[in-house]
């Protein structure tokens, strides 16, 4: 969820100002949402964080609040496509790789706990690609929790086994 407050210091750290600014923040608070299933709708919630979805500024306003994720340690790459990420990090040391993995995901993770974002434990995986036939051992965490080792995952759309085929 983008954090409200945070958001406005950083659209006034990017010089929106004045008029805009008071506008985006108009825009984003006091607002509510109900779901319709069928003819039914649900009762009215205050939304406290986040942008309308469907809004055509609520994409804009979502760059603008990732725009200085900190990049991973040399040698990590990050994609980023809306609120799927992943982080990529190459070698042929495994307690290399282990160690700028743990250490990029806990500058990530520092960032987004100061940004108002949290890292789903239960949506991320962690993946050895390798030519060898038996599964590796890793072990990276995130708030003290063992992420999953896992034999592949999808990934906007695509699947990536960990021998890449």
């Amino acid at each position: 969820m983008l954090h409200i407050p945070t958001l406005m210091r950083k659209l006034n750290d990017i010089g929106i100002i004045g008029n805009m600014h008071n506008f985006i923040k108009d825009f984003l608070t006091n607002r509510t949402f109900q779901v319709k299933v069928g003819d039914t709708l649900s009762d009215r919630y205050h939304q406290e964080n986040g942008t309308p979805q469907g809004a055509i500024i609520s994409s804009l306003l979502f760059l603008i609040m990732i725009n200085d994720i900190p990049p991973g340690l040399d040698g990590t790459e990050m994609s980023l496509f809306a609120d799927d990420s992943a982080l990529f990090v190459t070698g042929k040391n495994k307690k290399l790789l282990q160690d700028k993995t743990q250490m990029s995901l806990n500058k990530i993770h520092k960032w987004c706990n100061q940004n108002g974002f949290k890292i789903s434990i239960d949506k991320t995986i962690a993946i050895l690609f390798s030519k060898e036939q038996r599964k590796s051992n890793l072990e990276i965490k995130l708030n003290d929790k063992q992420i999953e080792l896992g034999d592949g995952a999808k990934f906007l759309g695509v699947y990536f086994d960990r021998k890449l085929t």
